[in-house]
């Protein structure tokens, strides 16, 4: 074994460790700030500041990291050392993040995942471009001398080729970012931070008061009280119907716009490419964000589809990893943020080597399901009926009219949404009605196979079966409401299947 030689961050690393804190520090300081005009508050942010940057230059002088043969070695601390080795095999994600600082100064700052772990390995900031290289280089080695990448009785002409090969899998275009805007409404969170900074500089009595008088108003043309009935005429509830539809107008508008340029300043430029067996990622329009992942360390791949994205001919799809950071960004799970449906098959032939997306075998649940789920909705049915009742009869008999039809329709979407289906070498499963989504996991990639039987499942002789990967997320291959022989057999299949072949992350 050869002895690894330790490197340093870049000279600038304090000064974006410096920025890095600071960064954090600087809204509650601005609200501090202008909340009380009158103090020596600038003093006191300013005193502040100066152990945070004291910490960054203490991390620069104190962090080294190395490369042996088979992991990579981080060190930080001088009192009280710590000392991490990360093993290449289990490395799954280096991401890179360059702002425009980095991109004036050539440095990068690198971010490391491996399987298994719920938070980041390691984070160094910063690091030159070609210590980055340099950093990739030794990983994508080690990997494919503990065989990682070409996997166990692959051949090396199989291997060569693997790293020779280099595609573009997508290149979004303005026009799709500008629709992913549309179609995501992330411009309510800026509005929400917006309104909660203007609530906490007292500045929305204003727009209280307006918002308030407005409503009251509208109520009194509605009743007829507070001026009488002939102050409040038709024309006087036109007019504040009108005002405030054209509020809620301007509010949608709005929304949408800081949607689409939140697309823009996260999605532009973004490109997907396979290169040597990992994929990677690149966007952003001031902030470059580049992420790796292999290919053989996604566990399930999952396509979304909305009734927006279906008006547009567009869906999205995410992968879910072995391990990763729990509170990542969003746009990191995203494989394709949006893309045409037409072009998502070919995406997952890519993704996932074998699997043929318009040749998949649905297979539905059971008969009954549309009728537990219809009891299901009644339950709510009658809970909200009885609420509206409380107010008004016939309110409670409009609701309970309305929702009752409403829960059959919805009932049998939703039954005929859930389907499954069990190839030679994945498992699919596909849920939704009106937002649908479609998971698929390789075989080699499940970990447990159970089978639940609550008892309303027992009632209707049904059960439910879960296959679960070493990946996290919101959607899971569950599938409910199936007979029970149905069940058993395939609880049976999979477990064979299980068995048969070798897991690996």
């Amino acid at each position: 074994m050869t002895t690894p030689s330790r490197h340093r961050l870049h000279p600038l690393s304090p000064l974006f460790g410096i920025a890095a804190q600071l960064r954090g520090f600087i809204l509650p300081a601005a609200v501090v700030f202008f909340a009380a005009r009158s103090g020596p508050w600038d003093i006191w942010l300013l005193w502040a500041a100066i152990p945070l940057s004291l910490a960054a230059v203490y991390r620069y002088f104190t962090m080294r990291y190395s490369f042996a043969d088979e992991e990579m070695i981080v060190t930080s601390g001088a009192l009280f050392k710590n000392e991490r080795h990360i093993r290449y095999a289990r490395i799954q994600n280096i991401e890179t993040v360059r702002n425009p600082f980095h991109r004036l100064f050539g440095v990068a700052e690198v971010r490391i995942e491996t399987a298994g772990a719920s938070e980041q390995e390691a984070r160094l900031r910063v690091l030159s471009l070609d210590a980055v290289e340099e950093l990739r280089r030794h990983v994508f080695d080690g990997k494919r001398r503990a065989g990682v990448e070409a996997g166990s009785g692959a051949t090396e002409a199989a291997d060569a080729h693997a790293r020779a090969e280099s595609r573009t899998l997508l290149r979004l275009r303005l026009r799709d970012i500008v629709a992913f805007g549309l179609i995501d409404n992330r411009g309510l969170i800026v509005v929400a931070a917006a309104w909660g900074l203007l609530w906490e500089l007292d500045l929305l009595d204003f727009f209280d008061e307006q918002s308030s008088s407005l409503i009251r108003s509208l109520w009194n043309s509605m009743a007829g009280t507070g001026g009488g009935f002939e102050s409040w005429t038709f024309a006087h509830f036109l007019r504040h119907s009108l005002i405030l539809a054209g509020g809620l107008v301007a509010l949608v508008v709005v929304v949408r716009i800081l949607s689409v340029a939140w697309a823009v300043f996260r999605l532009w430029g973004f490109t997907l490419e396979l290169i040597g067996g990992e994929l990677r990622s690149s966007s952003g329009l001031f902030t470059r964000v580049h992420g790796t992942i292999p290919l053989q360390r996604i566990q399930l791949v999952t396509v979304d589809e909305s009734p927006l994205q279906r008006r547009f001919g567009r869906v999205s799809v995410r992968v879910q990893t072995a391990g990763g950071e729990e509170n990542k960004a969003a746009t990191r799970e995203w494989l394709a943020p949006i893309l045409p449906r037409a072009l998502a098959d070919r995406l997952l032939g890519d993704v996932l080597p074998g699997l043929a997306p318009g040749e998949i075998d649905w297979q539905p649940v059971g008969a009954h399901a549309r009728w537990r789920l219809w009891r299901e909705w009644l339950w709510v049915t009658l809970v909200a009926a009885l609420v509206a009742s409380l107010i008004a009869d016939a309110l409670g008999i409009g609701v309970l009219l309305a929702l009752t039809t409403y829960a059959w329709f919805a009932a049998r979407g939703q039954a005929r949404g859930y389907g499954y289906a069990l190839g030679t070498e994945h498992l699919s499963f596909r849920t939704g009605w009106l937002w649908k989504h479609t998971s698929t996991a390789r075989h080699e990639k499940v970990q447990v196979v159970s089978m639940h039987r609550s008892p309303f499942d027992r009632r209707w002789r049904m059960a439910s079966l879960a296959a679960d990967t070493a990946g996290g997320g919101a959607h899971r291959i569950n599938i409910p409401y199936l007979n029970q022989d149905t069940a058993r057999d395939l609880f049976d299949r999979l477990r064979e299947t299980a068995s048969r072949t070798r897991f690996r992350w």
